[in-house]
Parts: structure tokens; C-alpha cells; sequence
């Protein structure tokens, strides 16, 4: 797992994840079994983390792969407030959603990764 990076001086969403397998693959028809329930496992305990930690009201699960040819999982969190025309897949389209700077990003991955 980790936290969608700062792309171009661009602030990222405030708890916008990533998770891949470490194996190089662009499907998820290449996952094995046992990476395919790794893969649930974790989609389940970052979803709750960001629900617990964020107070995320709900937490969207999105692969797009367009720009990166490998396999990849985003979670991005609902926010209370967010109003309801940005709900599902325009989420990342909300003006107001919260984002963040490197230095923000790097010390919410410290938080969602520390018990």
C-alpha cells in the first residue's frame, strides 16, 4: 500500500491509496489465487483504515491502469459533505475535495501505517 504520490506539484487527495501486488502483472486475470485473496484482505483493512483513522463515510474501489501499465487498486475516500453529484466515479472531480502536499502525505502514510 501506498499513498497516491504528488504528481507534478499537483496535491493528491487527502487518503487516496494504492495497492499492487510486487509482482509484475497488468491484469487481474494474472493475480494467482493466493494474490487475488491477499489482494481483498487488504482492500478490506485500508477501507476500514481509512474509515476509522479518516472518518471517511464511505471509501470507493477503482482500477483504471490507463497511464501506468501495471495491475493496481486505488481507494479513495468519501468525505462527509461531499455532495452527491460527485459520489462514484466523478469523486476525484469535486473541486473541494481535500488534498495534500508531499510532506502531508508523507505524514498520513506514517499515521495510517502506525498502530
Amino acid at each position: 500500500m501506498s499513498h497516491f504520490p504528488v504528481i507534478d506539484g499537483q496535491e493528491a487527495i487527502r487518503g487516496h491509496l494504492l495497492i499492487e501486488p510486487v509482482r509484475h502483472i497488468t491484469t487481474p486475470g494474472e493475480l494467482t489465487d493466493d494474490e487475488a485473496a491477499s489482494l481483498g484482505i487488504a482492500i478490506k483493512n485500508y477501507a476500514n483504515l481509512l474509515m476509522q483513522k479518516l472518518d471517511a463515510e464511505h471509501v470507493y474501489v477503482f482500477r483504471i491502469n490507463d497511464k501506468v501499465p501495471h495491475f493496481h487498486v486505488h481507494l479513495v475516500p468519501r468525505f462527509p459533505g461531499t455532495p452527491k453529484e460527485y459520489w462514484g466515479y466523478k469523486i476525484t472531480e469535486w473541486p473541494a475535495i481535500p488534498r495534500i502536499g508531499l510532506e502531508d502525505v508523507k505524514k498520513l502514510s506514517e499515521k495510517l501505517t502506525s498502530k
